[in-house]
């Protein structure tokens, strides 16, 4: 499976790429685009992602992991977001839920850009969606701004973990 959301980005390290959404089993497919992502989906091959702690992991130079669990929420409660310095690889261990995407462009920033979260957040709930589900895992490019956490039906627990490297 893969999904574009129109846009590309080119950096040290990375050739090319639009947001793509897998299953974890594939995701050798993408690790050519950039060295760093190829090390983000080694991690998390090899980690028990049930088994880590909640949390701050350091992967490599220029890769860490955040583990998460929460109830998934409400569109309501849920906002678009990208980053300028990162590529978000957010991997559900257990759980399901739903995740906007829209290129940065279509939408209106509603909070500036915060240099200490590497954060800009956007107005508005458009957007295409996809489903992340056990075992899946989106890659998320500084130009896809992305809606992430939300409900399929009622609330759920979700394990998830957000693999962030650098740029």
């Amino acid at each position: 499976m893969y999904f574009t959301c129109g846009g590309t980005v080119r950096g040290p390290g990375v050739k090319l790429a639009n947001m793509i959404h897998d299953l974890l089993d594939r995701a050798n497919l993408y690790a050519p685009i950039s060295f760093r992502l190829a090390r983000g989906f080694q991690f998390l091959k090899e980690a028990d992602a049930r088994a880590l702690p909640v949390g701050r992991t350091e992967v490599a130079e220029g890769v860490f992991a955040l583990v998460q669990d929460y109830s998934s929420k409400s569109i309501e409660d849920g906002f678009f977001e990208s980053h300028r310095r990162n590529i978000d690889i957010q991997f559900v261990a257990n759980g399901v839920e739903r995740v906007a995407v829209a290129p940065t462009e279509r939408l209106v920033v509603s909070q500036p850009y915060d240099e200490a979260k590497d954060l800009i957040k956007y107005a508005g709930k458009e957007g295409d969606w996809i489903t992340l589900r056990t075992g899946e895992f989106a890659v998320f490019f500084p130009h896809d701004a992305h809606m992430p956490s939300i409900r399929v039906e009622e609330p759920i627990a979700v394990r998830k973990v957000v693999v962030k490297v650098a740029v």
